[in-house]
């Protein structure tokens, strides 16, 4: 009792001089457990703010792993249980350092015809070509760590479309969903719901098609998907955009007024209507309603207008089931080209770089005011300065892509990134013409050669990207087609 005694009074000093003094120092197992209380983004602060913190965050695997998915602006995939933590952490580092050197681990060359129409769509090479009046789609899965998905692991496919005349293609991985669109003789658009790797009608659907009247002949189509939601642009020979939204569970459908649909999420599109932005509110597909407008700079009067596709997980949508982790939704940015009126005489072309979440913001007080001024909203974004004959851009969550090529085929590739609401670099790199007060942080350029394959000159087409890869398409002297195909991150040991 005695030893008890004078122990616990040594500790009443020991602990009184350290309060005293100012230097009582928690333990580490405790700034752990307060730090596993935090979300993502919180964490991330607060090891910026207290030093100690981030030494202790890097010593547990979950905490760094957490840093690190911030960081990039991506989201684990809670729902993936087969690898560990530290497994998960590796791959979002080694992840991180080649998409942030351009340092990609993996090339791939290939040979394509030069009659086939090329492009890439959830995660897969396509390409399809008219072989005597059957239309052959042929399919070639892209690698992917990130999805765990070695170049030796991936499907192939080939499908034979007897008096199908192609002229659009998208796959959906997260629902397996496969949409093709093609043109039928009295001026009809076709679109047929399909599942892989049958190629049948998908199980959701009631019917395994839909055909849509443009109101004229069709020069050419695109499609994107988000959810429920298939959003067709049909570009007819006089020039006219036709843009049609299509629920493919319900098979609701509406033409909408407006070019250049940039979907956000099911319920909320965005158009380019006489030289501004409209958001509108699709809910209801039969009366869509605007919810604002937003003016954009009065030098863009006479260009043309075009959004590109953002093709990582809207919001409300699911990941890739097999994915480790993907781009968070809330981070995504939207990039709108505005091309000259004379591109042959352009020396550059203007990319407006808009987070998501500020075009999302009227849906908030959507009463507040009908037309936003570009003096007051466009301090929340940012305009790069591209030269003309820039291929791209490609968006992936809040990464945008683009290709400059050069001389005997060589090609100056180039990733940014739009950091998310931590602080990024000090300033942005050059180009950008404008980056408003509020934009946040600056957004962050990389560059690298891409240099030809050897023996034939080659001429950079176009350039295409997704979360994992870059596929760079070429023109050859020779007539024939080449594709590389550029993979980041490493392979994990199973």
């Amino acid at each position: 009792m005695a030893t008890d005694s004078r122990y616990a009074s040594a500790s009443v000093r020991n602990s009184e001089q350290l309060v005293e003094s100012g230097t009582y120092r928690i333990p580490d197992d405790v700034i752990a457990c307060i730090l596993l209380k935090l979300d993502y983004v919180s964490l991330w602060r607060f090891c910026k703010a207290f030093s100690r913190a981030i030494g202790v965050a890097k010593t547990y695997s979950i905490l760094y792993y957490r840093l690190e998915l911030v960081s990039s602006a991506k989201e684990d995939n809670a729902a993936f249980r087969h690898v560990t933590t530290s497994q998960k952490l590796q791959a979002i580092k080694a992840y991180r350092r080649q998409w942030g050197a351009l340092q990609w681990g993996h090339k791939l060359s290939l040979k394509v015809s030069a009659a086939a129409v090329m492009g890439v769509s959830g995660g897969f090479m396509y390409r399809y070509y008219d072989a005597g009046g059957t239309t052959v789609l042929e399919l070639r899965e892209l690698p992917s760590p990130r999805l765990d998905r070695a170049p030796s692991m991936t499907r192939h496919l080939r499908f034979r479309l007897d008096g199908v005349n192609l002229r659009a293609f998208s796959y959906d991985p997260a629902q397996n969903l496969a949409v093709t669109c093609e043109v039928m003789p009295q001026m009809l658009i076709r679109v047929s719901l399909r599942e892989m790797p049958s190629f049948s009608q998908h199980s959701r659907t009631p019917h395994p098609f839909r055909d849509f009247m443009p109101g004229g002949a069709v020069e050419h189509i695109s499609l994107t998907t988000c959810g429920a939601l298939i959003c067709i642009t049909a570009r007819l020979v006089t020039g006219l955009p036709k843009v049609l939204l299509f629920n493919w569970k319900t098979f609701a459908s509406s033409w909408i007024k407006g070019e250049s649909p940039y979907l956000i999420e099911e319920k909320y599109v965005v158009t380019v209507y006489h030289g501004r932005l409209r958001l509108s509110d699709i809910s209801d597909l039969l009366k869509p309603r605007t919810l604002r407008e937003y003016a954009l700079p009065d030098a863009w009067a006479d260009r043309e207008l075009v959004f590109a596709p953002n093709v990582s997980v809207a919001r409300g949508a699911r990941p890739v089931a097999t994915a480790l982790f993907a781009a968070a939704p809330t981070e995504r940015v939207a990039v709108l080209c505005a091309i000259s009126a004379d591109p042959q005489h352009a020396h550059t072309q203007s990319w407006l770089v808009i987070r998501e979440a500020v075009l999302l913001s009227a849906t908030l007080h959507p009463e507040s005011r009908a037309l936003e001024p570009w003096a007051l909203w466009g301090a929340r974004c940012a305009v790069k300065e591209v030269p003309a004959r820039a291929r791209g851009p490609c968006v992936a969550g809040n990464r945008v892509v683009y290709a400059v090529g050069g001389r005997g085929g060589d090609a100056m590739l180039h990733a940014i990134e739009v950091p998310g609401d931590v602080p990024g670099a000090a300033r942005p790199s050059a180009g950008w013409s404008w980056v408003g007060a509020a934009a946040g942080p600056p957004p962050v350029e990389v560059e690298r050669t891409v240099v030809a394959e050897p023996g034939e000159r080659q001429e950079l087409v176009s350039v295409a990207a997704t979360e994992d890869n870059v596929v760079l398409e070429y023109d050859s002297r020779s007539g024939n087609k080449a594709a590389a195909v550029l993979t980041f991150g490493v392979h994990r040991d199973n």
